[in-house]
């Protein structure tokens, strides 16, 4: 092969073959020869990432189609083969969440690295130490959203709570704003605030993302003393609605569902009225929230009583 100018000789594409491979965080390549070394053969397997994909793919249309055992089905066979993949955990725990299964979910959870330091020695002797793993293995922060957000749903709050308390330091993005919603729905703001903090610059061009942190800041002036106390707490109040209302004019001018956008107006006309603004401008939003509203009635109540409150003052 050398002579026909097929390889080089020197034996250097095969680490670089291991290199790029484990650089991707795909398996190690797999070498087959002969006793006589005549031929060889070389796998390069899947990203397990990708695995995921098709299963959870495979799995959607499942469901399509009226096939919920199959569907589960598929996405823990695919896990059991790659436990380490954080998109199938938590698609499965979603999935036992859906069926009211919170032991199975946490059993996934767990088995995913959520349970090195709680039950490793349960854990492993009835999986194998090779679901264990006292770092936290890659993307754990979305299998612990989701054993999080089952918990929510199952009104068990405290165990939430723990769930989120485990979340690494450090987030992506996407990890950070799923977190700050959870944070939301367990009442507790400061954190959720924190965790849109960590969001960044990927927040602009996020309707949502930038609603419920507006709505974040709105909920923290309420845990200050009203009256503020002090000249520092006023400042602190006008400042976080300031902030506020910024992150609100943004919201109404992207695109949007008209049910966003119109709780958005009356979120903003809210805020202007704390924020002793013109009572043109307060009426204003709350015109645009009811110009732009679908027939939400609790909108609409809310509305009447806004615009009612601001034609007194």
């Amino acid at each position: 092969m050398k002579e026909l100018r097929l390889a080089e000789g020197r034996n250097t594409g095969i680490s670089k073959i291991f290199r790029s491979m484990a650089d991707n965080g795909s398996p190690p390549p797999q070498f087959d020869f002969d006793p006589d070394l005549s031929y060889f053969r070389v796998t390069l397997p899947a990203h397990p990432e990708y695995i995921a994909i098709a299963a959870l793919r495979d799995a959607a249309y499942l469901k399509a189609t009226g096939d919920e055992r199959r569907a589960l089905a598929r996405i823990r066979g695919a896990w059991e083969v790659h436990p380490t993949s954080a998109l199938l955990a938590a698609s499965l725990i979603r999935e036992y969440a859906e069926r009211e299964d919170l032991d199975a979910a946490r059993d996934v959870h767990d088995r995913s690295g959520g349970g090195a330091k709680a039950g490793s020695a349960r854990i492993a002797a009835r999986y194998g130490d090779r679901y264990i793993t006292e770092a936290k293995v890659p993307g754990y922060a979305g299998v612990a959203a989701a054993m999080a957000d089952a918990y929510l749903d199952a009104g068990r709050c405290t165990d939430a709570l723990t769930m989120l308390d485990r979340l690494p330091a450090a987030l992506s993005p996407v990890e950070a704003f799923d977190a700050a919603i959870l944070e939301r729905r367990a009442r507790r703001e400061k954190q959720a605030h924190g965790y849109f903090q960590q969001v960044g610059e990927a927040i602009l061009n996020d309707v949502r993302a930038l609603h419920e942190f507006a709505q974040c800041k709105i909920k923290l002036t309420a845990d200050l003393v009203r009256p503020p106390h002090s000249p520092q707490e006023r400042d602190t109040r006008f400042r976080l609605l300031r902030e506020a209302e910024n992150l609100l004019e943004r919201v109404v001018q992207l695109d949007a569902p008209p049910t966003r956008h119109a709780w958005a107006w009356c979120d903003l006309g809210r805020v202007r009225k704390w924020l002793r603004k013109p009572a043109s401008e307060v009426e204003d939003a709350f015109v645009k929230a009811a110009d732009v509203s679908p027939g939400d009635p609790t909108l609409e109540q809310k509305l009447e009583r806004e615009s009612s409150r601001n034609r007194r003052r």
